[in-house]
């Protein structure tokens, strides 16, 4: 249920463009029977680094609302606004895990093979090999969360990222009314 919820709200996020093309992209496909798949996973990893703007505050904002260790409320915005913009359990840290066994895998195992072996090491990684994530991934994903995937949030983000976090843990939908009447 969850995890329909989130892909709903990731493809309405999406610009029509990019839709479009991700829709031609698997048209095409399906029409090519010896196609390489592995592109697949390639282009749906890569979209994190072509995040619209707003995706990216909002990516940003979701961040510090994560980093702030203390109260969230409307109260403490401009304290949530202080946080780092960088989080350990970020999704970057997946991208970084499947680019970089590709890019180690694709000249010896071939493309396809490469890709498996990205996706395995997306699961595996995080889970049992927490030196090489806290080592070797997150470094890298932390130079590309602050450069590409987030973005410096305006107010409006903190909000939103406010109101969906309240709206999680309280189990009820969240809003800056119903903050400024407790």
């Amino acid at each position: 249920k969850g995890m329909l919820f989130f892909t709903k709200r990731i493809i309405v996020t999406i610009p029509w463009y990019l839709i479009v093309g991700i829709l031609g992209l698997i048209i095409w496909i399906i029409r090519q029977p010896d196609y390489p798949f592995y592109l697949l996973p390639l282009a749906t990893f890569g979209y994190h680094f072509v995040f619209p703007y707003p995706l990216r505050q909002f990516h940003g904002a979701e961040h510090k609302m994560f980093s702030h260790q203390g109260e969230k409320s409307l109260e403490n915005l401009d304290d949530i606004a202080k946080n780092d913009i960088v989080n350990y359990h970020c999704s970057t840290n997946s991208v970084v895990t499947f680019y970089l066994l590709f890019l180690l895998g694709v000249w010896p195992l071939g493309g396809n093979m490469a890709a498996i072996l990205g996706l395995v090491g997306v699961v595996i990684i995080p889970r049992w090999l927490k030196g090489i994530q806290r080592h070797i991934i997150f470094p890298i994903s932390k130079i590309l969360q602050r450069q590409i995937t987030t973005v410096e949030p305006d107010l409006k983000h903190l909000k939103i990222a406010l109101f969906s976090y309240l709206s999680l843990t309280r189990r009820q939908v969240v809003s800056e009314k119903l903050l400024r009447e407790e």
